[in-house]
């Protein structure tokens, strides 16, 4: 599968895969709640049809990530490879809701412009967020395929090539630069 390929050896570079998810289900628990409670008072400032049906399916996305990410912490300690998958696509479904409700939040006119935030700014934290789920779907991909995968050691073999041929490559282009200055002297 393409997604297979998409993996990582550990989670913010230090920790390891296992114990990163349980942070990141941990996080996500953490802003889905955030998001739940924000998204349930911006009509005070933005009355628009456009902005609370964004905000309605805002909600139901986060909360359903948040069951999810019950569910994925106690996947994680059984090793439950179902979990995993439903925390994917609870993550996937977050990711397309958010990139639809950034772009309905910077196309929106701020009705009260002196108390309200600017919605652009909005639009940018949404954007934000956006990427920091991106790295949160690839650390727990990451996780399915190292430790859940049938075909663990051929993708892990095969990973591993993949950076041997990348620093290879790396070292002979640094080489040849290195080199060609030498000559220029």
């Amino acid at each position: 599968m393409c997604i297979d390929k998409l993996v990582a050896d550990k989670s913010c570079f230090c920790f390891p895969l296992r114990i990163g998810s349980i942070i990141i289900a941990i996080l996500c628990i953490a802003m889905a709640l955030g998001v739940v409670i924000i998204n349930s008072d911006s009509s005070k400032c933005y009355p628009g049809l456009d902005i609370k049906i964004a905000s309605i399916f805002s909600i139901l996305s986060h909360v359903a990530l948040l069951l999810a990410a019950i569910y994925f912490i106690y996947g994680v300690i059984k090793k439950d490879s179902k979990a995993v998958s439903l925390f994917l696509v609870a993550l996937l479904l977050v990711m397309i809701t958010t990139l639809a409700e950034a772009i309905i939040w910077f196309f929106t006119k701020n009705s009260n412009p002196t108390t309200c935030p600017k919605t652009y700014i909005f639009s940018g934290a949404l954007l934000m967020r956006l990427f920091i789920f991106s790295y949160f779907l690839i650390t727990v991909n990451s996780y399915r395929v190292y430790y859940l995968s049938e075909n663990r050691d051929e993708i892990i073999q095969e990973s591993q090539h993949r950076t041997e041929n990348i620093n290879k490559t790396l070292h002979e282009t640094i080489e040849k630069k290195l080199d060609d200055i030498s000559e220029k002297k």
